[in-house]
C-alpha cells in the first residue's frame, strides 16, 4: 500500500531486532545513564531537527557496537524517522519517572547523549503502540496523533495574540455596546502583570531558546536562575518562568501515575519548563512553551473570571470573529482582483447576523464564518479511548458550523438580499480557533452528512484552523495570485489533495505559504515593542 503523503513511520527496536526488551530493562538502561546531561540533550532533540542521514548513520554505528553480535533486521538509514514527537515526550517520562538521581550533576559527551536519548526512544516507541487498535478504530488513532504533530509558526500566532486578545478586545468600537467586557483588568489584577507584559516574556524565552537551538547542540543549553537580571520586568519574568515550571520531584510523581498513558502529556503542556535544584532551566518541549503564546493564553484570560461568568466566553467569540473579519477586509483590498468585501450585518428584527466575511468576485461568494472552537482535551490524549469525544468534536467543529454558515446563506438568498444578487457559485469557511486534522476517513463523513443536509447548491466546503486561514488570506493577496476560488477548486478535484490539510497542499504545490502583509507589519511592531519592554 502506498504511504500517504506527510506521514511517516517511525522506528522502534522490535522493528530492527525482532523482539521488544522488557521494562525491566528499559529501566536499567535508564538507570544507567548521567541523567542531568541526557535531559540537557533530549531538551535540545525536543527542540531540533534531527531526522537526517547523518544522525541515523551515526546512530546506526553506537548500535552495531552495543549489539555486535546481533543482526539488525531493517537498516535503520531506510527509515522515515528515528524518533516522534511523541516518542521524545514518553522518553521525558521514563527518565523522569525512573532516571537515577544521583546521576543528576552528571555531564555527557554530546555524541553519547544523543544515542543515549535514540536508543531510549527506540525501546519506548514499542511501548506506544496500543493492541486495540485495529483496522475499525485506527482513524481515532491516526485522529489524535495528526493534532498532536500539528506545529503552528510562533510569529503569527504572536501577532494574532496581541491583535485578538490585546488590541481588538480593548477597543469598545469593535463590539456593540452590550457585548463588550474589560479583560485587561481582571487579567492584571489576578496575575500581577498585563496581557502584553506576559506576551513579551513568553515570546523573549522562546526566541532566546530557538536562537541556541540553531547552533546544535551544546552543553549551554540551560538558562540561570536570573535569566533575567537586567530586564525591567526582572521581578514579572521570574514569577511566569515559576508558573511555566515544574521542579524534578513534582515531573517524576506525575511521570509515574501516567507512564503507561501514551497520549497524556498534560502536565507538559501546562507546565512546559523543567527547573533544576540549582535554579537553572529549559524546556521539556520548546512546541508547547510555544503554545502559551496563543492557545493556552485563552484558558489564562478565562481563569482571571469567576468559573460562572459565560459573557467572557461570548466576548472571546466576537473578538475572534472580529479579527477574522478584519483579515479577510484587508486580503481583499490588498489584492489587485475586483473583490468585493461585505462585513457582518444585521438583517431582520430578531437581530439575526449574516456570516462574519463575504467575499464577492463576480458570481461566486466566499462565505466565512468563525468559531472559537478547539477540541476537547480528551480528542488530544485519548486515541482510541476518546472515540465518543473525538465524534462530538467532529460535530462542533466541522458540521455543525457549515451547518449553520449555509442556513444564514440560504436565508439571505430566499429573502432576495442585495448581497446575494447575481451569485451562482458558494463556497463556505468555517474557521475555528483550534487545529482540526483533515484526515480522509473524517472528510468522507463530513461531506456526506452536509451533502443530506444542504437546500442550496454549494460549490465546496472547507473547515479550516486560523492558521489555515491566514495562509489562505495572504495567499489571496498576493500580486500574482489567481482568483481564491480557483485554489478551492482545484484542491478539491483532484483525490490526492481533496483531504488534504489546506497548509500541506500549499506546500506541495509550492506556493510557500507565508505571513500576509497586515499580520507582518503588526508583528514587526509588536517585536519593536517587545524589545522595549523587555530589553534592558
Amino acid at each position: 500500500m502506498k504511504k500517504p503523503a506527510y506521514y511517516g513511520v517511525y522506528e522502534t527496536f522490535s522493528n530492527l531486532f525482532g523482539y521488544m526488551p522488557s521494562q525491566e530493562q528499559l529501566v536499567h538502561y535508564i538507570q544507567a545513564v548521567p541523567l542531568g546531561g541526557v535531559l540537557n540533550v533530549l531538551s535540545q532533540i525536543t527542540a531540533l531537527p534531527m531526522n537526517d542521514k547523518d544522525t541515523k548513520n551515526q546512530f546506526m554505528r553506537f548500535l552495531e557496537g552495543m549489539f555486535p553480535k546481533q543482526h539488525i533486521t531493517n537498516p535503520i538509514s531506510e527509515s522515515d524517522v528515528i524518533y516522534s514527537k511523541q516518542g521524545l515526550l514518553a522518553v521525558w517520562k521514563w527518565l523522569l519517572a525512573h532516571g537515577n538521581l544521583a546521576h543528576l550533576e552528571k555531564e555527557v559527551v554530546i555524541e553519547d547523549g544523543t544515542n543515549m536519548v535514540l536508543f531510549i526512544n527506540l525501546i519506548v516507541s514499542d511501548y506506544l503502540h496500543d493492541d486495540r487498535v485495529d483496522k475499525n478504530n485506527i482513524k481515532y488513532e491516526l485522529f489524535s496523533n495528526a493534532v498532536f504533530n500539528t506545529e503552528t509558526e510562533v510569529g503569527s500566532s504572536l501577532a494574532r495574540s496581541i491583535l485578538i486578545f490585546d488590541l481588538i478586545s480593548s477597543n469598545p468600537q469593535n463590539f456593540h455596546q452590550n457585548d463588550y467586557i474589560d479583560i485587561h483588568t481582571p487579567f492584571q489584577q489576578t496575575y500581577g502583570y498585563s496581557i502584553k507584559e506576559y506576551l513579551s516574556v513568553i515570546f523573549a524565552l522562546f526566541a532566546g531558546f530557538s536562537k541556541r537551538a540553531n547552533d546544535g547542540i551544546s552543553r549551554n543549553w540551560a538558562r540561570p536562575s536570573d535569566y533575567f537580571r537586567d530586564s525591567p520586568l526582572a521581578g514579572i519574568a521570574d514569577s511566569i518562568i515559576d508558573e511555566l515550571s515544574m521542579s524534578f520531584e513534582e515531573a517524576r510523581e506525575w511521570s509515574l501515575s501516567t507512564i503507561d498513558q501514551p497520549w497524556d502529556y498534560t502536565k507538559f503542556r501546562q507546565k512546559p519548563i523543567l527547573k533544576l535544584t540549582n535554579g537553572n532551566f529549559f524546556p521539556i518541549n520548546l512546541q508547547f512553551l510555544h503554545e502559551k503564546v496563543f492557545s493556552e493564553l485563552y484558558f489564562k484570560i478565562r481563569l482571571a473570571f469567576p468559573a460562572n461568568n459565560t459573557q467572557i466566553i461570548s466576548f472571546y467569540g466576537k473578538c475572534f470573529e472580529k479579527y477574522v473579519e478584519i483579515l479577510a477586509e484587508h486580503s481583499a483590498s490588498e489584492s489587485r482582483i475586483p473583490y468585493r468585501f461585505v462585513p457582518e450585518f444585521p438583517y431582520d428584527i430578531n437581530s439575526k447576523r449574516s456570516p462574519d466575511a463575504l467575499v464577492r468576485l463576480d458570481n461566486s461568494m466566499l462565505a466565512i464564518e468563525a468559531k472559537v472552537y478547539r477540541l476537547k482535551m480528551d480528542s488530544l490524549i485519548g486515541g482510541i479511548d476518546s472515540i465518543d469525544v473525538i465524534e462530538e468534536d467532529i460535530e462542533r467543529m466541522a458540521i455543525k458550523s457549515i451547518k449553520q454558515l449555509h442556513d444564514r446563506v440560504k436565508e439571505l438568498i430566499d429573502r432576495h438580499h442585495e448581497a446575494f444578487d447575481g451569485i451562482e457559485k458558494l463556497y463556505l469557511i468555517s474557521v475555528t480557533f483550534g487545529e482540526f486534522p483533515s484526515l480522509k476517513p473524517f472528510e468522507l463523513k463530513i461531506n456526506e452528512e452536509l451533502q443530506q443536509y444542504f437546500k442550496i447548491p454549494i460549490e465546496y466546503h472547507f473547515h479550516l484552523d486560523i492558521e489555515e486561514f491566514e495562509i489562505l488570506m495572504e495567499l489571496i493577496s498576493r500580486v500574482k495570485a489567481k482568483p481564491v476560488f480557483r485554489y478551492l477548486r482545484t484542491k478539491n478535484l483532484q483525490e490526492s489533495t481533496k483531504y488534504m490539510p489546506l497548509k500541506n497542499y500549499l506546500l506541495r504545490g509550492s506556493f510557500r505559504p507565508k505571513r500576509s502583509i497586515y499580520i507582518q507589519n503588526q508583528l514587526n511592531d509588536i517585536l519593536d515593542e517587545f524589545s522595549r519592554i523587555v530589553l534592558p
